[in-house]
């Protein structure tokens, strides 16, 4: 038994809290006077009264410790504890824990409902099964399930008065809890980024998502899978770097899957379990038909996307011919002549996607190829079993996207080509020949 004793009504702000493990013959306490466990100063000291204790009923030595200024962890039974710094400082006057979700949940004085997601990796702690490590490495140290959940906006008022309070809900995805070792440098002592490289594959072992991040420093890590596997890239006025990492795409079906996080030589594995809420059943059908939908956008996105390369490859081009000395004047003054009417040329074809990167007046009466594309992927993706509205809004993206590339065919293979002809005549470096898409 864990008993919490309080004075602060008579001026005596100090911790108590006592255990007993012989039905009350005898009681130990578990906080000194000092604010310390019974471990000579080792730890945080416990500030104000204490309101609530909960020891773990799964994992013996991990204790919860409420108290006027905040939340006290030890994983040794109250020899040493440490404030939870994530916590605010406010009183914590009880604490429970939901065994299906392994959470914490805390109820203070007055403030309200929070809620520490999943403490598994506190029980391992308490279990001694984390050990440290001195060289680079990535470990991970326990994942959750991920669960399906679909999120609306509640009824009622929009945005919350200035005096409401409110904390983020906990990231959408299977959370991963890691222990990452980075490397300091010599000099300065500071930590060197660690970038990693997280794949994920199907539980047949096709790989279905390759994503890049990377950690600043040493230090424990909670991080979500967000349940997508690799999508694809959009026309835009960004070209991507070789080493980008790739876009997400659509949610992965439930089922089982397996992460590899590495970075370098090192890397660690774990398998997660994706999951429906409790009640709730997957739409196969409708997923089946979303990414036959998506599949055929995907094809009109992709050549959309390599014609708008094209047109930022020209761009290149032309500039690069006319940054380029001549000794013919003549030939100089035929280049200067087409110069203006291509560039202008690019920019009326890539208007045709999109307002130009620098725009700023505000504009929006013009529907663009990016909106008709775009249209269709919000309508595919918002919709369990696509309908009408999806096959309408796809054909015209289909359209449209026929219509823009034709034209940009037309212009490569006519006014481009022309000037790559001129330039090629005065046999300069080669220069990469236009493609049809």
């Amino acid at each position: 038994a864990w008993v919490v004793v309080n004075n602060y009504r008579q001026n005596d702000w100090l911790p108590y809290v006592y255990t007993t493990k012989d039905f009350g013959a005898t009681w130990i306490r578990k906080v000194m006077a000092d604010g310390f466990g019974n471990s000579q100063g080792k730890g945080d000291k416990v500030t104000g009264y204490v309101l609530s204790v909960l020891p773990d009923f799964e994992t013996e030595g991990l204790v919860f410790l409420g108290t006027d200024h905040g939340l006290y962890v030890s994983v040794d039974g109250g020899l040493v504890w440490n404030k939870w710094k994530g916590f605010p400082s406010v009183p914590v006057a009880d604490l429970k824990i939901q065994a299906r979700e392994r959470d914490l949940v805390l109820g203070t004085f007055g403030r309200g409902i929070w809620v520490m997601d999943d403490i598994a990796v506190l029980r391992k702690f308490a279990k001694g099964e984390i050990q440290g490590a001195a060289a680079i490495n990535i470990n991970i140290l326990h994942a959750g399930d991920g669960v399906l959940a679909s999120y609306k906006q509640p009824s009622g008022a929009r945005f919350s008065a200035d005096e409401a309070w409110s904390v983020a809900n906990k990231p959408y995805g299977a959370m991963l809890d890691l222990k990452v070792v980075a490397e300091k440098d010599v000099k300065s002592g500071d930590w060197k980024k660690l970038d990693c490289v997280g794949k994920v594959y199907s539980e047949g072992g096709k790989l279905i998502r390759t994503h890049k991040f990377s950690f600043d420093s040493s230090g424990y890590y909670r991080i979500p899978y967000r349940m997508v596997a690799d999508g694809f890239r959009w026309p835009s006025h960004y070209t991507p770097k070789p080493d980008d990492g790739i876009p997400s795409g659509r949610t992965v079906e439930p089922g089982k899957y397996k992460l590899v996080i590495s970075s370098g030589k090192v890397s660690d594995s774990v398998w997660i379990t994706v999951r429906m809420p409790q009640g709730e059943q997957f739409n196969a059908a409708g997923n089946a038909r979303q990414a036959q939908l998506m599949d055929t956008l995907r094809l009109s996105v992709e050549r959309a996307r390599l014609a708008f390369e094209g047109l930022k490859d020209a761009e290149k081009t032309i500039a690069q011919v006319m940054g380029t000395k001549y000794v013919n004047d003549s030939f100089v003054s035929r280049l200067k002549k087409l110069e203006k009417p291509l560039l202008d040329s690019i920019a009326a074809l890539k208007l045709l996607y999109m307002l130009p990167e620098d725009y700023r007046p505000y504009e929006e009466a013009t529907v663009r190829l990016m909106d008709h594309l775009q249209t269709a992927n919000g309508l595919i993706e918002g919709n369990e079993m696509p309908g009408e509205n999806c096959l309408v809004a796809l054909k015209t993206a289909q359209r449209e996207t026929n219509r823009v590339v034709a034209r940009i065919n037309a212009f490569m293979s006519k006014e481009y080509a022309a000037f790559l002809k001129l330039v090629l005549a005065e046999q300069i470096a080669p220069l990469k020949q236009y493609p049809s898409w």
